[in-house]
């Protein structure tokens, strides 16, 4: 990858459909989180394509991400390229600005995803992908109801 963001959308990510016109097609996507301690910590919500969901630990670049009080729930992302997204979130109990993870890497945070089944690890992007099409996506709930111990 060349390092710089396509005129279509984040870092190494090829919307789809993409427009032929030359410009990008967009939606803004809103939702609320539910299921979370509204005293806890505060809700961490990424929404990524497919390159930045697999990237793993470390320093990366997200186009789309938010950190919201715990009392306040809601979540919005403007200006997202059409395409296959993930939105995954947690709520950080412990303050140290990352999902914090014990035995065999199993979150002791609050998680969740919002099209994906919950489990004990985080589901591949495959299972928990949605694809943006349209210029609103607004009322997701995003559930942390994953495993955590």
């Amino acid at each position: 990858m060349s390092g710089m963001a396509s005129a279509c959308g984040p870092l190494g990510f090829e919307p789809v459909p993409e427009d032929t016109s030359g410009d990008c097609s967009q939606a803004t996507v809103e939702g609320v989180v539910f299921e979370h301690d509204p005293e806890g910590g505060d809700l961490y919500i990424l929404l990524l394509n497919e390159q930045q969901y697999g990237a793993g630990e470390g320093e990366f670049d997200f186009d789309f991400s938010a950190i919201i009080g715990a009392g306040d729930a809601r979540f919005s992302f403007e200006e997202v390229p059409y395409g296959k997204w993930i939105l995954v979130g947690f709520q950080d109990d412990d303050g140290n600005g990352m999902l914090t993870q014990g035995l065999f890497g199993a979150p002791v945070e609050p998680w969740g995803t919002f099209a994906g089944e919950s489990r004990f690890v985080p589901v591949s992007f495959e299972e928990g992908h949605f694809v943006v099409e349209g210029d609103e996506w607004r009322d997701i709930e995003l559930r942390l109801t994953g495993f955590h111990w």
